[in-house]
């Protein structure tokens, strides 16, 4: 099949089975094989090695279960991200199956609770919704989601952009998944101006406001103003907190390196107040992660700044439209074809004939205020 290199777990008659391919040798080794899953080591570089976990869930619930434990413990022994990927043979939720009488909330519920407890992000995918159909004779078909991707934290963000595709059923009753790590083609977008939470730390916003702020003008050309000026101040006096970070704590190394040479009240004093500049930048930094990641609650008032960062880039992973179902059902993944379509879309909508939204068609729809005496 033009691989260079395989690993097979056999299957039991018609019953499970799982078979690997790759090229490179040296980039992927095996760590574990067994009936419901095999292990991979990834070296895409020797710095970041990940795990690449390939799943075949049995259908049945009991091993199913075992699988659960057994990859955990599994799990456990393995540091650095993780990506768990195959056919679970199970669901969440009732949205994952078009068939409500077969689901078991209970069943679902130890998948769902395996999923919280081991910290795993649900990847999302493109394309159609079920993985899985099944016509019978009777011309009754069953669908759902079976098959799915999940990683840890660690494994988001080395491949930030990665993305997962729901590809055509051909040869199985399963559709084959795309897991990409790395985006098609690199997208450029202009950086909007955002107002940064963070700047409240410095007591020099307000003056900046006060001054650019006209009373006498409009409300947009306000804005507009506000907006140049604040880029300019952030730019060029607030200053990038990431930046600031890595300076003070490469001052502070300096600094610690000399006194334990030879200790002087100098330094120690610039050491105290690089040390408060320093958690000013760490509130700072938990601000503007904060902000991103658009959460609503901040827990136990940590510097939990690893959090706030993995929520905002699974929120940008899923908010990115990279597949589109045409008129006549299928599925666009070309970015080129899918800005063609979507700018004749609305050039259709917005050039189409609205003469025919007259008061009499929409009376009903909206409620009417009566006329006061």
């Amino acid at each position: 099949m033009g691989f260079s290199d395989w690993v097979r777990v056999e299957a039991v008659g018609f019953s499970g089975g799982i078979w690997t391919f790759w090229n490179v040798s040296s980039q992927v080794s095996v760590i574990v094989t067994h009936p419901q899953f095999i292990i991979l080591k990834i070296r895409n570089d020797q710095r970041n090695p990940w795990f690449y976990a390939v799943v075949y869930g049995s259908p049945t619930h009991h091993l199913r279960r075992r699988l659960w434990a057994e990859l955990t413990t599994v799990k456990h022994s393995l540091h650095g991200p993780l990506l768990i990927a195959g056919d679970f043979n199970s669901v969440i939720t009732r949205e994952d199956t078009d068939n409500y009488t077969t689901f078991s909330s209970q069943r679902s519920s130890d998948f769902a609770e395996w999923i919280h407890s081991e910290d795993l992000v649900d990847m999302g995918y493109n394309g159609p919704k079920f993985t899985w159909v099944k016509t019978f004779s009777s011309g009754v078909a069953k669908s759902a989601r079976l098959d799915r991707a999940f990683c840890n934290v660690q494994w988001l963000q080395l491949f930030p952009e990665a993305s997962v595709s729901h590809l055509p059923r051909v040869a199985s009753d399963h559709a084959p998944m795309l897991i990409r790590v790395a985006p098609r083609t690199p997208i450029v977008r202009p950086f909007p101006f955002r107002f940064q939470a963070a700047w409240f730390t410095n007591t020099g916003l307000y003056e900046i406001v006060r001054t650019t702020w006209n009373p006498n003008i409009d409300f947009c050309t306000n804005i507009t103003r506000m907006g140049s000026t604040l880029a300019g101040w952030n730019k060029n006096i607030f200053g990038n907190i990431h930046h600031k970070k890595k300076a003070v704590l490469a001052r502070l190394s300096g600094i610690q390196h000399r006194m334990a040479i030879s200790p002087h009240g100098g330094l120690l004093k610039l050491e105290r107040k690089l040390m408060e500049e320093y958690h000013d930048i760490l509130y700072q930094e938990e601000l503007l992660w904060f902000q991103r990641s658009r959460e609503e609650w901040i827990s136990s008032g940590d510097r939990n700044t690893a959090y706030y960062h993995a929520a905002t880039t699974i929120r940008r992973a899923r908010n990115t439209v990279q597949a589109l179902k045409g008129d006549d059902g299928v599925w666009i993944m070309d970015s080129a074809t899918l800005k063609t379509y979507v700018r004749a879309f609305y050039e259709d909508l917005f050039s189409s004939d609205t003469r025919t939204f007259t008061h009499a068609v929409l009376e009903g729809v909206f409620p009417v205020l009566p006329q006061a005496d």
